[in-house]
Protein backbone atom coordinates (compact mmCIF):
# COMPACT_ATOMS: atom_id res chain seq x y z
CA UNK A 1 0.00 0.00 0.00
CA UNK A 2 2.86 2.39 0.80
CA UNK A 3 4.56 1.65 -2.52
CA UNK A 4 1.27 2.15 -4.37
CA UNK A 5 0.68 5.51 -2.68
CA UNK A 6 4.23 6.65 -3.43
CA UNK A 7 3.95 5.62 -7.06
CA UNK A 8 0.64 7.42 -7.59
CA UNK A 9 2.11 10.50 -5.92
CA UNK A 10 5.20 10.34 -8.17
CA UNK A 11 3.08 10.06 -11.30
CA UNK A 12 0.97 13.07 -10.33
CA UNK A 13 4.08 15.06 -9.41
CA UNK A 14 5.95 14.31 -12.62
CA UNK A 15 2.85 15.06 -14.71
CA UNK A 16 2.87 18.56 -13.26
CA UNK A 17 6.61 19.11 -13.63
CA UNK A 18 7.02 17.47 -17.03
CA UNK A 19 8.70 14.18 -17.84
CA UNK A 20 11.50 12.65 -19.78
CA UNK A 21 12.27 9.03 -20.59
CA UNK A 22 14.42 8.57 -17.48
CA UNK A 23 11.48 9.54 -15.24
CA UNK A 24 9.18 7.15 -17.08
CA UNK A 25 11.73 4.36 -16.74
CA UNK A 26 11.99 5.03 -13.00
CA UNK A 27 8.20 4.89 -12.63
CA UNK A 28 8.11 1.54 -14.41
CA UNK A 29 10.82 0.25 -12.04
CA UNK A 30 8.72 1.33 -9.06
CA UNK A 31 5.66 -0.30 -10.59
CA UNK A 32 7.50 -3.62 -11.10
CA UNK A 33 8.74 -3.50 -7.50
CA UNK A 34 5.17 -2.98 -6.28
CA UNK A 35 3.98 -5.98 -8.31
CA UNK A 36 6.69 -8.16 -6.75
CA UNK A 37 5.62 -7.14 -3.25
CA UNK A 38 1.94 -7.60 -4.08
CA UNK A 39 2.49 -11.11 -5.46
CA UNK A 40 4.56 -12.04 -2.39
CA UNK A 41 1.86 -10.62 -0.12
CA UNK A 42 -0.92 -12.54 -1.90
CA UNK A 43 1.13 -15.73 -1.88
CA UNK A 44 1.67 -15.47 1.88
CA UNK A 45 -2.00 -14.73 2.56
CA UNK A 46 -3.24 -17.28 0.06
CA UNK A 47 -5.80 -14.83 -1.31
CA UNK A 48 -6.11 -12.05 -3.88
CA UNK A 49 -5.99 -8.42 -2.71
CA UNK A 50 -8.63 -6.77 -4.89
CA UNK A 51 -8.04 -3.31 -3.45
CA UNK A 52 -4.36 -3.28 -4.41
CA UNK A 53 -5.13 -4.92 -7.76
CA UNK A 54 -7.53 -2.08 -8.51
CA UNK A 55 -4.84 0.39 -7.51
CA UNK A 56 -2.41 -1.37 -9.86
CA UNK A 57 -4.92 -1.05 -12.69
CA UNK A 58 -5.16 2.70 -11.99
CA UNK A 59 -1.37 2.98 -11.95
CA UNK A 60 -1.11 1.19 -15.31
CA UNK A 61 -3.74 3.52 -16.77
CA UNK A 62 -1.86 6.60 -15.59
CA UNK A 63 1.46 5.22 -16.81
CA UNK A 64 0.02 4.80 -20.32
CA UNK A 65 -1.09 8.43 -20.27
CA UNK A 66 2.35 9.44 -19.04
CA UNK A 67 4.07 7.48 -21.82
CA UNK A 68 1.86 9.03 -24.50
CA UNK A 69 2.40 12.51 -23.07
CA UNK A 70 6.16 11.93 -22.97
CA UNK A 71 6.13 10.63 -26.55
CA UNK A 72 4.17 13.64 -27.79
CA UNK A 73 6.52 15.95 -25.91
CA UNK A 74 9.52 14.32 -27.58
CA UNK A 75 7.87 14.74 -31.00
CA UNK A 76 7.18 18.41 -30.28
CA UNK A 77 10.76 19.01 -29.15
CA UNK A 78 12.11 17.25 -32.25
CA UNK A 79 9.87 19.41 -34.44
CA UNK A 80 10.94 22.59 -32.71
CA UNK A 81 14.59 21.61 -33.17
CA UNK A 82 14.25 21.56 -36.97
CA UNK A 83 11.47 24.16 -37.32
CA UNK A 84 12.90 27.12 -39.27
CA UNK A 85 13.49 30.03 -36.90
CA UNK A 86 11.98 32.52 -39.35
CA UNK A 87 8.58 30.80 -39.45
CA UNK A 88 5.73 32.62 -37.76
CA UNK A 89 4.98 31.98 -34.09
CA UNK A 90 1.26 31.55 -34.76
CA UNK A 91 -0.22 28.43 -33.16
CA UNK A 92 -3.56 28.46 -34.97
CA UNK A 93 -2.60 25.49 -37.15
CA UNK A 94 -2.53 27.55 -40.34
CA UNK A 95 -0.33 26.07 -43.07
CA UNK A 96 0.17 29.34 -44.96
CA UNK A 97 1.38 32.71 -43.74
CA UNK A 98 0.56 35.64 -45.97
CA UNK A 99 3.59 37.87 -46.48
CA UNK A 100 2.93 41.41 -45.32
CA UNK A 101 3.76 44.18 -47.79
CA UNK A 102 5.59 46.14 -45.11
CA UNK A 103 7.01 43.65 -42.61
CA UNK A 104 7.99 41.10 -45.27
CA UNK A 105 8.87 43.56 -48.03
CA UNK A 106 12.41 42.16 -48.48
CA UNK A 107 11.08 38.62 -48.94
CA UNK A 108 8.41 39.81 -51.34
CA UNK A 109 11.05 41.75 -53.27
CA UNK A 110 13.24 38.62 -53.61
CA UNK A 111 10.24 36.58 -54.78
CA UNK A 112 9.37 39.28 -57.32
CA UNK A 113 12.92 39.07 -58.67
CA UNK A 114 12.52 35.32 -59.13
CA UNK A 115 9.72 35.99 -61.61
CA UNK A 116 12.12 37.84 -63.92
CA UNK A 117 13.04 35.76 -66.95
CA UNK A 118 16.16 35.92 -69.09
CA UNK A 119 14.09 35.63 -72.27
CA UNK A 120 10.83 37.62 -72.12
CA UNK A 121 10.42 36.98 -75.85
CA UNK A 122 9.88 33.28 -75.04
CA UNK A 123 6.93 33.89 -72.70
CA UNK A 124 3.77 32.18 -73.95
CA UNK A 125 5.71 29.98 -76.38
CA UNK A 126 6.49 26.27 -76.34
CA UNK A 127 4.80 22.87 -76.52
CA UNK A 128 3.88 22.92 -72.84
CA UNK A 129 2.01 26.26 -72.83
CA UNK A 130 -1.49 25.83 -71.34
CA UNK A 131 -2.91 29.30 -72.12
CA UNK A 132 -1.54 31.06 -75.18
CA UNK A 133 -1.54 34.86 -75.06
CA UNK A 134 0.83 37.78 -75.63
CA UNK A 135 2.81 39.13 -72.65
CA UNK A 136 6.41 40.03 -71.76
CA UNK A 137 6.48 40.20 -67.94
CA UNK A 138 5.47 38.19 -64.86
CA UNK A 139 4.57 40.53 -61.99
CA UNK A 140 4.16 39.54 -58.33
CA UNK A 141 0.71 40.24 -56.86
CA UNK A 142 0.74 38.34 -53.56
CA UNK A 143 2.82 35.73 -51.73
CA UNK A 144 2.61 33.25 -48.87
CA UNK A 145 5.09 31.15 -46.93
CA UNK A 146 4.08 27.51 -46.45
CA UNK A 147 4.63 26.31 -42.88
CA UNK A 148 3.71 22.63 -43.01
CA UNK A 149 5.77 20.87 -40.36
CA UNK A 150 4.81 17.36 -41.52
CA UNK A 151 6.16 17.93 -45.03
CA UNK A 152 9.15 19.91 -43.82
CA UNK A 153 10.19 17.22 -41.33
CA UNK A 154 10.10 14.61 -44.10
CA UNK A 155 12.17 16.90 -46.34
CA UNK A 156 14.70 17.73 -43.62
CA UNK A 157 15.18 14.05 -42.79
CA UNK A 158 15.85 13.17 -46.44
CA UNK A 159 18.20 16.12 -46.84
CA UNK A 160 20.26 14.96 -43.86
CA UNK A 161 20.23 11.38 -45.14
CA UNK A 162 21.60 12.45 -48.53
CA UNK A 163 24.26 14.63 -46.87
CA UNK A 164 25.30 11.67 -44.72
CA UNK A 165 25.38 9.39 -47.76
CA UNK A 166 27.56 11.84 -49.66
CA UNK A 167 29.97 12.17 -46.74
CA UNK A 168 30.24 8.53 -45.70
CA UNK A 169 30.53 7.21 -49.26
CA UNK A 170 32.92 9.99 -50.32
CA UNK A 171 30.67 10.90 -53.27
CA UNK A 172 32.06 13.78 -55.29
CA UNK A 173 29.28 16.23 -56.16
CA UNK A 174 29.38 18.94 -58.81
CA UNK A 175 27.75 22.35 -58.47
CA UNK A 176 24.42 22.47 -60.35
CA UNK A 177 25.16 26.07 -61.45
CA UNK A 178 21.63 27.28 -60.91
CA UNK A 179 20.81 30.29 -63.09
CA UNK A 180 22.77 33.19 -61.49
CA UNK A 181 19.88 35.66 -61.18
CA UNK A 182 17.65 33.04 -59.52
CA UNK A 183 20.43 32.06 -57.13
CA UNK A 184 21.11 35.71 -56.27
CA UNK A 185 17.44 36.22 -55.39
CA UNK A 186 17.29 32.89 -53.55
CA UNK A 187 20.05 33.74 -51.06
CA UNK A 188 18.13 36.88 -50.07
CA UNK A 189 15.41 34.69 -48.57
CA UNK A 190 15.67 33.62 -44.90
CA UNK A 191 17.42 30.36 -44.05
CA UNK A 192 20.74 28.88 -45.10
CA UNK A 193 21.03 26.33 -47.90
CA UNK A 194 22.96 23.10 -47.27
CA UNK A 195 25.57 23.36 -50.00
CA UNK A 196 27.17 20.02 -49.09
CA UNK A 197 23.98 18.33 -50.30
CA UNK A 198 23.41 20.70 -53.25
CA UNK A 199 20.31 22.23 -51.67
CA UNK A 200 18.89 24.88 -54.00
CA UNK A 201 15.71 26.85 -54.62
CA UNK A 202 13.84 26.15 -57.85
CA UNK A 203 10.42 27.01 -59.32
CA UNK A 204 7.29 25.01 -60.12
CA UNK A 205 4.25 26.36 -61.96
CA UNK A 206 0.86 24.70 -61.70
CA UNK A 207 -2.87 25.25 -62.14
CA UNK A 208 -5.10 26.45 -59.26
CA UNK A 209 -6.65 23.05 -58.52
CA UNK A 210 -3.21 21.63 -57.65
CA UNK A 211 -2.24 24.34 -55.16
CA UNK A 212 -4.12 23.07 -52.09
CA UNK A 213 -3.00 19.42 -52.46
CA UNK A 214 0.61 20.58 -52.65
CA UNK A 215 0.23 22.84 -49.60
CA UNK A 216 -1.37 20.07 -47.54
CA UNK A 217 0.54 16.99 -48.71
CA UNK A 218 3.52 18.19 -50.72
CA UNK A 219 4.38 16.95 -54.19
CA UNK A 220 3.46 13.46 -55.35
CA UNK A 221 5.52 11.86 -58.10
CA UNK A 222 2.99 9.01 -58.41
CA UNK A 223 0.39 11.31 -59.96
CA UNK A 224 2.86 13.40 -61.93
CA UNK A 225 3.82 13.13 -65.57
CA UNK A 226 1.75 11.82 -68.44
CA UNK A 227 1.94 10.59 -72.03
CA UNK A 228 3.48 13.90 -73.19
CA UNK A 229 6.04 14.08 -70.40
CA UNK A 230 9.66 13.99 -71.50
CA UNK A 231 11.04 12.48 -68.30
CA UNK A 232 8.48 9.95 -67.17
CA UNK A 233 6.50 9.85 -63.94
CA UNK A 234 8.65 12.33 -62.05
CA UNK A 235 8.49 15.88 -60.68
CA UNK A 236 9.52 18.79 -62.89
CA UNK A 237 11.14 22.08 -61.80
CA UNK A 238 12.95 24.93 -63.51
CA UNK A 239 15.36 27.76 -62.78
CA UNK A 240 13.58 30.23 -65.07
CA UNK A 241 10.03 31.39 -64.30
CA UNK A 242 9.34 31.49 -68.03
CA UNK A 243 9.44 27.68 -68.17
CA UNK A 244 7.21 27.23 -65.12
CA UNK A 245 4.72 29.77 -66.45
CA UNK A 246 4.00 27.44 -69.37
CA UNK A 247 2.15 25.05 -67.04
CA UNK A 248 0.01 27.67 -65.30
CA UNK A 249 -3.66 28.43 -65.87
CA UNK A 250 -5.58 31.42 -64.55
CA UNK A 251 -7.44 31.75 -61.27
CA UNK A 252 -10.10 34.47 -61.24
CA UNK A 253 -12.27 35.95 -58.51
CA UNK A 254 -15.25 34.16 -60.06
CA UNK A 255 -13.36 30.86 -60.27
CA UNK A 256 -10.81 29.06 -62.44
CA UNK A 257 -10.70 28.79 -66.21
CA UNK A 258 -11.49 25.06 -65.90
CA UNK A 259 -15.10 24.91 -64.67
CA UNK A 260 -14.57 21.43 -63.23
CA UNK A 261 -12.20 22.98 -60.69
CA UNK A 262 -14.83 25.30 -59.15
CA UNK A 263 -14.97 23.54 -55.76
CA UNK A 264 -11.18 23.49 -55.50
CA UNK A 265 -11.09 27.21 -56.30
CA UNK A 266 -13.54 28.01 -53.50
CA UNK A 267 -11.33 26.20 -50.97
CA UNK A 268 -8.25 27.91 -52.35
CA UNK A 269 -9.77 31.37 -52.10
CA UNK A 270 -10.88 30.73 -48.51
CA UNK A 271 -7.35 29.67 -47.59
CA UNK A 272 -5.43 32.46 -49.32
CA UNK A 273 -7.76 35.45 -49.19
CA UNK A 274 -9.57 36.76 -46.13
CA UNK A 275 -12.66 37.51 -48.23
CA UNK A 276 -13.75 37.24 -51.84
CA UNK A 277 -13.36 41.02 -52.17
CA UNK A 278 -9.62 40.59 -51.50
CA UNK A 279 -9.08 38.36 -54.52
CA UNK A 280 -6.92 40.41 -56.91
CA UNK A 281 -8.59 39.20 -60.10
CA UNK A 282 -6.90 37.03 -62.71
CA UNK A 283 -3.69 35.56 -61.29
CA UNK A 284 -1.46 32.53 -61.82
CA UNK A 285 0.35 30.47 -59.18
CA UNK A 286 3.97 29.38 -58.89
CA UNK A 287 5.83 27.65 -56.05
CA UNK A 288 9.35 28.48 -54.88
CA UNK A 289 10.73 25.16 -53.66
CA UNK A 290 13.64 23.94 -51.60
CA UNK A 291 15.21 21.02 -53.47
CA UNK A 292 18.06 18.80 -52.29
CA UNK A 293 19.74 17.76 -55.53
CA UNK A 294 22.63 15.77 -54.07
CA UNK A 295 24.57 13.91 -56.77
CA UNK A 296 22.77 14.74 -60.02
CA UNK A 297 22.96 13.16 -63.47
CA UNK A 298 22.77 15.16 -66.70
CA UNK A 299 21.30 14.47 -70.12
CA UNK A 300 20.00 16.20 -73.26
CA UNK A 301 17.74 13.35 -74.33
CA UNK A 302 14.11 12.58 -73.51
CA UNK A 303 14.44 8.92 -74.50
CA UNK A 304 14.13 6.02 -72.00
CA UNK A 305 17.72 5.02 -72.89
CA UNK A 306 19.01 8.59 -72.59
CA UNK A 307 22.80 8.67 -72.19
CA UNK A 308 24.58 10.16 -69.20
CA UNK A 309 26.34 13.32 -70.43
CA UNK A 310 29.24 12.88 -68.01
CA UNK A 311 29.55 9.11 -68.49
CA UNK A 312 28.39 8.39 -72.10
CA UNK A 313 28.64 4.62 -71.66
CA UNK A 314 25.95 4.76 -68.95
CA UNK A 315 22.24 5.60 -69.05
CA UNK A 316 20.30 8.15 -67.03
CA UNK A 317 17.42 5.89 -65.99
CA UNK A 318 17.40 2.70 -63.93
CA UNK A 319 14.58 1.25 -66.09
CA UNK A 320 12.51 2.07 -69.21
CA UNK A 321 9.59 3.29 -67.04
CA UNK A 322 11.77 6.26 -65.97
CA UNK A 323 10.67 6.25 -62.35
CA UNK A 324 14.13 6.02 -60.80
CA UNK A 325 17.53 7.36 -61.78
CA UNK A 326 20.43 5.08 -62.66
CA UNK A 327 23.16 4.14 -60.20
CA UNK A 328 26.26 6.31 -59.82
CA UNK A 329 29.08 4.56 -61.72
CA UNK A 330 31.79 2.95 -59.62
CA UNK A 331 29.99 2.76 -56.27
CA UNK A 332 29.56 -0.57 -54.47
CA UNK A 333 27.06 -1.06 -52.88
CA UNK A 334 25.11 0.87 -55.49
CA UNK A 335 23.74 4.36 -54.87
CA UNK A 336 21.19 5.94 -57.24
CA UNK A 337 21.63 9.48 -58.50
CA UNK A 338 19.60 11.91 -56.40
CA UNK A 339 18.26 14.16 -59.19
CA UNK A 340 18.53 14.95 -62.92
CA UNK A 341 19.35 18.06 -64.92
CA UNK A 342 18.01 18.17 -68.48
CA UNK A 343 20.44 20.41 -70.34
CA UNK A 344 19.49 22.53 -73.35
CA UNK A 345 20.30 20.86 -76.68
CA UNK A 346 18.93 17.96 -78.72
CA UNK A 347 15.43 17.43 -77.24
CA UNK A 348 15.50 20.48 -74.89
CA UNK A 349 15.02 23.69 -76.86
CA UNK A 350 14.77 26.67 -74.49
CA UNK A 351 15.10 26.04 -70.76
CA UNK A 352 17.06 23.69 -68.53
CA UNK A 353 14.79 21.50 -66.41
CA UNK A 354 15.44 19.91 -63.04
CA UNK A 355 13.81 16.55 -62.49
CA UNK A 356 13.15 14.67 -59.24
CA UNK A 357 11.89 11.12 -58.71
CA UNK A 358 11.23 11.41 -54.96
CA UNK A 359 8.77 13.91 -53.46
CA UNK A 360 10.51 13.95 -50.07
CA UNK A 361 13.48 15.73 -51.68
CA UNK A 362 11.39 18.84 -52.37
CA UNK A 363 9.67 21.28 -50.00
CA UNK A 364 7.18 23.87 -51.38
CA UNK A 365 8.48 26.87 -49.43
CA UNK A 366 6.62 29.84 -50.94
CA UNK A 367 3.54 30.32 -53.09
CA UNK A 368 3.48 33.26 -55.48
CA UNK A 369 0.41 34.77 -57.13
CA UNK A 370 1.40 36.73 -60.23
CA UNK A 371 0.01 38.44 -63.31
CA UNK A 372 1.06 38.35 -66.93
CA UNK A 373 1.54 41.80 -68.46
CA UNK A 374 3.18 43.67 -71.33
Amino acid sequence: QVLAAQLLSSIDKFQQLGMNRDFVKMLHTQRDLMVQHLEAYESGKGERNDELRNTLTEIDRKLKLVEESTRQGAVRRAQEAIRPKYWSAASDGSLVKRLDQTIDKDIRSALAEMLCTDHPEWLGQGRDVRQKEAYTKLCLVDAWRIENMDIYRRYDQEKRRIKGEIDTRSIVIDTPNIRPSLHASSVKLPGDLLEGANEVRVLHGTKPSHVIPIIYDGFNERVSGGPRSYFGQTLYFAEDAGKCDQYCTADCKEGPVEKSDANDAKMLHEMLYASSSEHPGEVFYMFVCLHVMGKFVRTKSKEPDAPNLDHPDYHVWANPQRREFACIPGLKPAVHYHSLIAEVGEDILRYREIVQSRAERVYPEYLIAYRRSM
